[in-house]
């Protein structure tokens, strides 16, 4: 619509002889223009600062050994449950071509690494994933995590998430699915 009313615009000008009209049609005909780029230019600032959200996991740790190779890669740690008690929070970690899902609660489950400790997650297809070999040390301080090894190309790269079970030495607590970021950009943010 702004092209018609500009190429208008510009047609009457060129009608018009020199003149007080004139400059006052050519000044409004300029202040369109330059409104239509600006609309332009904020659409495209819009969009990548939209494209750069959707991309913004914060990555904690991102080394590649200059002399081996080897990459270290760890997210910082994202909401991704919340239940009646408190929120999930995980990290991916990544070392070399082994990735860890680090998962820690704010609420007081346990212990990190004790035996018996599990996060299974049930899909919106109504599938259940279940890690239970927690890998870390054993930890008894407030939020400490747990370490599961997870594929990069597994189930959690390619489901939606509906609900989660965590589990450390004393308790567990149901979460549903809550964060800025979903599991498959937490995954794509260390690889």
């Amino acid at each position: 619509m702004s092209k018609k009313i500009i190429q208008k615009l510009q047609q009457k000008i060129d009608t018009l002889p020199k003149g007080k009209e004139r400059r006052k049609l050519k000044k409004k005909l300029l202040n369109l223009k330059i409104k239509q780029i600006m609309k332009k230019i904020l659409f495209l600032l819009a969009t990548l600062a939209f494209t750069f959200g959707l991309n913004a996991q914060d990555l904690s740790t991102d080394e590649v050994d200059s002399f081996t190779g080897d990459v270290k890669k760890f997210t910082k740690y994202y909401n991704i449950g919340k239940s009646d008690v408190g929120l999930i929070k995980a990290s991916i970690a990544r070392l070399s071509n082994t990735y860890f899902l680090k998962v820690k609660s704010t609420t007081d489950l346990g212990c990190s690494g004790a035996t018996g400790n599990y996060i299974i997650f049930k899909f919106t297809d109504g599938t259940i994933l279940k890690l239970d070999d927690d890998v870390s040390d054993i930890e008894c301080a407030d939020g400490s995590p747990s370490f599961y090894v997870i594929k990069a190309e597994g189930v959690l790269a390619s489901k939606t998430i509906q609900m989660i079970r965590f589990r450390q030495s004393k308790y567990y607590t149901d979460a549903t699915t809550y964060g800025t970021y979903s599991f498959v950009q937490l995954l794509d943010a260390v690889k």
